[in-house]
């Protein structure tokens, strides 16, 4: 008995210590070039690493087949359910401090966003840009958000990368709070009792 507690000890503190190491989420995005997406998570100091990149599908040259109509089937609504839930007491304020804590779980470590915005009169592109300049440096004091004109014709584009900080050990305890709280249990029970038509 001794020895499967020491066991357990052993597996949870391991779990404990695993999850308690930071990870770091590097995303980039390209909405012109859709083959620059990338993202990259690193985990216990660099030893796991994946890094996953968008694949454009090609398709394959053959037969049109015809569209088959989608056969009518009676979707139940949930909106009773959720409304229900809701509407139980200290819910609403179990849900708001479970995304505030999952929010301060992740933390922005670096960020540089460049955008390219063309209108179809090229002095129309040249106010709007004389308007959102001064609004976006109110909150753009690093200056890691750019706005570049595009003179060539209507056009919108953004690219860039972000480099998240996420920690795993107090978003599970956040979301371990949230689902044993029994404003969330109270909010599931009634929830199920409601009939939905």
């Amino acid at each position: 008995m001794a020895t499967i507690a020491i066991v357990a000890l052993c597996l949870v503190g391991g779990f404990v210590a695993l999850v308690a190491v930071p990870i770091q989420l590097h995303l980039t995005w390209d909405t012109a070039a859709r083959e620059r997406n990338s993202f990259r998570l690193t985990w216990l100091f660099g030893l796991v690493h994946p890094q996953f990149r968008a694949i454009e599908e090609r398709k394959k040259p053959g037969k049109v087949r015809a569209k088959r109509r989608p056969k009518r089937t009676r979707k139940r609504s949930v909106w009773p359910r959720l409304k229900a839930a809701l509407r139980t007491s200290g819910f609403p304020a179990t849900i708001a401090r479970f995304l505030r804590g999952a929010l301060r779980a992740v933390s922005i470590q670096q960020t540089r966003i460049q955008c390219s915005v063309g209108l179809e009169d090229p002095a129309d592109t040249g106010w709007f840009l004389a308007m959102a300049a001064p609004a976006l440096s109110l909150f753009n004091a690093s200056r890691t958000i750019t706005l570049e004109p595009d003179f060539n014709g209507e056009s919108l584009s953004c690219r860039g990368e972000a480099v998240l900080r996420l920690q795993p050990l107090r978003l599970i305890a956040t979301t371990i709070v949230f689902f044993c709280s029994f404003a969330t249990i109270r909010a599931v029970v009634r929830a199920a009792g409601t009939s939905v038509h």
